[in-house]
């Protein structure tokens, strides 16, 4: 099996493959032993029981390199390649090869951004040629959009908002690692935090506009986008404690601190993640509603309030 990879391995070799490979077996010691250099060695089992998978891969050529192929360039190789064959290299549109074809290694780089793949044909001029795994790779800084579908750009003053960023082929799910993520913002807000799947922030007393803006970096460089805000009207929703455990406490509130009339009356709505009711009153009065959260499924709720004219939004999360 050795010889029909690799027939330039001389006998020497591949003895020395088969005993290096070999499986620990039978529940005895092996010892680094003098006059076997090949591995550990016990005087009944030898070096043990023939692994003809693992003598195998041991010499069949394979494909290696980065998880990334960046701008600036990126090496890959083909290992265990056989004496008198010769590499076919080959890659996705997104990515431009450097070195010559047949190079080993073989240089490339990234001519935009997003999910691609290089792969090697290794041929032989005395058998059929062997086309190794493709490799799939990150190709250039990260990409990604916002979901301006479930960011919050529009808030009342002291409101929570939260921003979704959005990965090109989801880059997140790859399993590859970002080397840092910034959450930063312009304007009226007090206060911005967040990870690689949302950015939370507060906004200010002060009403204006502003940006949040979200830089994410992996091994190639970093990609920024910001995205644009309100804070907006006088009177604004709080929630309290959020995230909530038990109870939460939903507060009618102004900016300039004005009473509310405790005869106005007020219509409330609670929804879950799917947009399903939860809670629904009317007749509210006062400016504090509190609300038994014990048993809820731990997520995100979204509060909708009728307060004389105004639509009051805001959101909290329950912890379950």
């Amino acid at each position: 099996m050795l010889f029909s990879i690799n027939n330039n391995l001389t006998a020497l070799e591949v003895r020395n493959i088969i005993e290096s490979t070999a499986q620990k077996v039978g529940g005895y010691s092996y010892t680094t032993t003098s006059g076997y250099g090949n591995g550990t060695w016990n005087n009944e089992m030898g070096y043990g029981l023939v692994n003809a998978y693992a003598a195998v891969l041991s010499v069949y050529p394979t494909l290696s390199g980065s998880d990334f192929v960046c701008s600036s360039g990126t090496t890959f190789t083909v290992d265990n390649l056989p004496i008198g064959t010769t590499i076919g290299w080959s890659q996705s549109p997104n990515i431009t090869r450097v070195s010559s074809q047949g190079s080993n290694p073989c240089a490339f780089s990234a001519n935009s951004n997003g999910v691609g793949w290089i792969e090697a044909v290794i041929n032989n001029p005395n058998c059929d040629s062997i086309i190794l795994p493709r490799k799939d790779v990150w190709v250039g800084n990260p990409s990604f959009t916002w979901d301006y579908v479930n960011s919050d750009t529009e808030l009342s003053p002291f409101e929570y908002g939260f921003a979704y960023p959005v990965y090109a082929v989801d880059e997140v799910a790859m399993g590859l690692i970002f080397a840092s993520t910034d959450w930063s913002y312009t304007g009226p807000l007090t206060s911005i935090a967040g990870n690689l799947q949302l950015g939370k922030y507060r906004a200010g007393r002060n009403l204006g506009y502003g940006y949040i803006r979200y830089e994410v970096a992996n091994t190639c460089g970093s990609t920024w986008h910001e995205l644009y805000y309100e804070v907006v009207d006088n009177w604004y929703l709080s929630v309290s404690p959020n995230p909530a455990t038990d109870e939460a406490t939903l507060t009618i509130e102004s900016v300039r601190s004005e009473a509310i009339d405790i005869s106005t009356e007020w219509a409330l709505e609670i929804y879950d993640q799917m947009q399903i009711v939860k809670t629904k009153k009317v007749k509210l009065k006062g400016d504090k509603y509190k609300i038994n959260t014990s048993g809820w499924q731990g997520g995100m709720y979204f509060v909708r309030i009728k307060f004389k004219d105004k639509i009051l939004s805001g959101k909290f999360l329950v912890n379950s």
